[in-house]
């Protein structure tokens, strides 16, 4: 979401795209959306590179979102990681704010998702930047009644959700994802369910907010 945020802040559109998408798929989707750039992370960079070069997206444009070595086998790589970008930044003069128009989040496009394809192939989906607005404030409306006892020593109490849900997919990018981030609480990722990494991660940082699918509560029963 970090890396979502900093296109938008710099009037850019975000199309997620699934992480079990081949070659091939990624490349019909990046031509589709006219992408310019894509940050990927190293299990899933083969693909990355392959569609890249068939969009000719020039390897500059290439980044790197980082993950646990566990996940990664400390494979290093020489395209920029998100936490380089992070560290050049700090000498960096601050960017001027947008100035939109009035209404104008209303017709611009935050996320460009692409649907399953259940007829044809996948198709963009415009999400505006008034549509993620509301699902926060909904959100969070609905949040605020199961925060009002606070927490047990009295203080305000954060959620700390569980961010195991595709962000390709509406549900995990803007429910889970965008925000409860916009909110100021926490989400702890996991690339993929493992019964174990997801029961751990519970204890660990003591989630409170479970997002989840029928598959997955069946697992746990």
């Amino acid at each position: 979401m970090t890396a979502a945020y900093a296109v938008h802040y710099l009037n850019g559109i975000v199309s997620p795209a699934n992480a079990a998408y081949n070659a091939d798929e990624l490349t019909y989707q990046m031509k589709s959306a006219g992408a310019q750039a894509i940050f990927t992370c190293i299990p899933l960079l083969e693909n990355a590179l392959a569609a890249a070069k068939a969009c000719n997206i020039p390897e500059k444009h290439i980044y790197i979102l980082e993950i646990p070595d566990s996940y990664t086998g400390g494979v290093k790589t020489p395209y920029k990681t998100v936490s380089q970008m992070i560290e050049e930044g700090r000498g960096l003069a601050p960017i001027e704010s947008l100035k939109w128009e009035k209404g104008q989040g209303d017709k611009q496009a935050a996320f460009l998702c692409y649907s399953s394809g259940t007829s044809g192939l996948p198709k963009g989906v415009m999400i505006s930047h008034r549509n993620c607005i509301h699902n926060v404030m909904q959100i969070t409306l609905h949040e605020a009644a199961s925060r009002a006892g606070g927490a047990p020593d009295g203080g305000p109490r954060q959620a700390v959700g569980l961010g195991l849900l595709p962000q390709s997919h509406i549900y995990g990018l803007v429910v889970i994802s965008l925000a409860t981030t916009a909110r100021g609480d926490e989400v702890i990722i996991l690339p993929k369910f493992e019964m174990v990494s997801y029961l751990t991660a519970i204890m660990k940082f003591k989630i409170n907010t479970l997002f989840l699918v029928p598959p997955i509560i069946i697992a746990m029963i």
